[in-house]
């Protein structure tokens, strides 16, 4: 077993088996001394300049947008494959998705990622919603709604982009047969801008 598939096998049986695997008890939300924010109190805050609470509140909500269930499925070798993992994993995974890593989680050191609370999920949800089975093995460029992130945390960058195969260019439209020969548009008239001899 390739250590891609034994990761996946990990975070498969880790879903499977325990709602809080991956997750420090001593960081569990429930657990920190002062309350959890909402996220609108600092949507607009650098990312490199959160509070403990509140960047566990963020990876909470960026764990809400990622799709763990997927993210097993695309380690596998073929998109067949990767659809079966994916299927399996989603019936039997319970519904609270696991917080894993999130104990004093850092997206950057002061000063080196300025991008926003709310700029940095938009960039995660459109990461998700850009991958599938289907693409697999496929490059994907960086979304839109990433280049705030990859301009301004360059050490996040590499996250929201993956090298592949570019993927099939889509075929051109049939063309439609030109059924007019023109004829119409023709002056067929003696004279057709050419003066007549006057022989």
């Amino acid at each position: 077993m390739n250590s891609r598939r034994k990761i996946a096998a990990a975070l498969l049986g880790c879903l499977l088996v325990a709602p809080s695997c991956g997750q420090d008890e001593a960081y569990a939300p429930n657990a920190l001394a002062e309350p959890l924010p909402e996220l609108s109190s600092f949507a607009e805050k650098p990312i490199d300049d959160l509070s403990d609470a509140e960047a566990l509140v963020l990876c909470d909500e960026e764990l809400k947008l990622n799709d763990l269930c997927l993210a097993v499925g695309l380690t596998s070798d073929s998109a067949e494959s990767c659809t079966n993992a994916v299927a399996t994993c989603r019936a039997l995974a319970p519904e609270s998705k696991p917080r894993i890593h999130c104990d004093q989680r850092r997206l950057g050191l002061p000063g080196s990622c300025s991008v926003s609370a709310g700029e940095y999920l938009a960039c995660v949800g459109a990461w998700t919603q850009a991958q599938s089975c289907e693409t697999l093995g496929l490059l994907l460029q960086t979304p839109a709604e990433c280049e705030p992130v990859v301009s301004r945390c360059p050490h996040l960058a590499l996250q929201f982009y993956r090298d592949g195969t570019p993927p099939p260019c889509d075929p051109p439209p049939n063309p439609v047969p030109d059924t007019n020969d023109d004829v119409d548009d023709l002056d067929l008239s003696p004279t057709n801008g050419v003066p007549l001899s006057d022989e």
